[in-house]
């Protein structure tokens, strides 16, 4: 009788080699996986530190703006009191014109701080437009390095997808050949266990006519000495009268049978080797029989595991081209 042995090994080498393609795969998305959330990590730092810089971009152009209207104040200013000075120096008031001086200074001294002030903001607007510039730069590098490791990350995704392919592929074309071949030796082992049913079918009816042939004369002397027997039993039970001589013809009728039944066990007792030789190929091909049901559920529990492992290959495969895709 065929084994499950064979089969529970296949089954085994391709649960290995699935096993084999899902730690690969879970090994790149776990590198992947990291170097995202490092990258996402530098980028949200990069954007606060943008948005920072930003702020103190705006924050030094309005104290810009302010120190320049506080300047050309401070210089409208002087031109307006120098005016007054010339008007009064032109009328000969030299005393005001005196006195508009001290204002003249320190309108100009006004002027000179904001200047000085304006000119601090102004190199700390252009570092900190320099510092903008760098850390545009340096995101821009940042995605070109993202760019060039997302195409060696599909290059290498893209290879391992072939491996798996092409492994999955010899998997599944070797299980499935060899769950053919599995079937088709159970096939043959059925079509032989028909055949030894139907030979011995056989070997039975000819063995059966062969015993009714040789015991046909002792069958019909057995079956009209039955009926005789019956015929005698009503008479000793009708004629007590003759019961004496009844019971002798009993006795020789009785002896008779027995004589005719020893004929038919002596015929019968010729084949006793053949009907247990019969007997026992009866019992080992209804064993035979349950052994194929039972090797036809584990193959059947075979070819259920394959396509379901057939399907979680593609099922891999199609994932890993639409992450490669996105």
């Amino acid at each position: 009788p065929p084994s499950p042995g064979g089969a529970a090994v296949g089954g085994a080498a391709l649960s290995l080699a699935s096993g084999s393609s899902r730690v690969v795969a879970g090994e790149v998305a776990a590198e992947l996986s990291g170097w995202l959330g490092e990258l996402v990590a530098t980028t949200e730092a990069g954007c606060l530190e943008l948005d920072r810089l930003h702020a103190r971009q705006a924050a030094l152009a309005n104290h810009q703006a302010e120190l320049a209207n506080t300047h050309a104040a401070c210089l409208r200013e002087v031109r307006s009191l120098e005016s007054r000075q010339c008007a009064l120096a032109e009328a000969e008031d030299y005393d005001a014109a005196e006195e508009i001086t001290s204002q003249v200074d320190e309108a100009k001294g006004r002027a000179a701080r904001a200047a000085l002030a304006l000119d601090q903001v102004v190199q700390d607007a252009q570092m900190v437009s320099e510092l903008i510039q760098a850390e545009r730069s340096r995101r821009r590098g940042l995605v070109e390095a993202t760019a060039a490791k997302l195409g060696a990350f599909e290059r290498r995704a893209l290879n391992e997808l072939k491996r798996d392919e092409a492994r999955a592929k010899i998997d599944i074309s070797a299980e499935g050949g060899r769950l053919g071949a599995e079937r088709g030796r159970l096939e043959q082992e059925r079509s032989h266990v028909a055949r030894d049913r139907a030979n011995l079918e056989q070997e039975r009816l000819e063995t059966e006519g062969h015993i009714c042939l040789q015991t046909e004369g002792a069958a019909g002397t057995a079956s009209d000495l039955a009926a005789k027997l019956e015929s005698v039993d009503a008479e000793l039970a009708a004629l007590q009268a003759q019961l004496a001589a009844k019971l002798e013809e009993r006795a020789a009728t009785a002896a008779q049978l027995g004589e005719a039944e020893r004929a038919i066990e002596t015929v019968r007792a010729k084949f006793t080797r053949q009907l247990q030789r019969i007997a026992e190929r009866e019992r080992i091909i209804a064993k035979s029989e349950v052994e194929c049901e039972c090797e036809e559920s584990a193959l059947a529990q075979e070819e259920a595991r394959h396509a379901l492992k057939s399907s979680e290959a593609l099922g891999r495969a199609q994932a890993l081209r639409y992450l490669v895709g996105r």
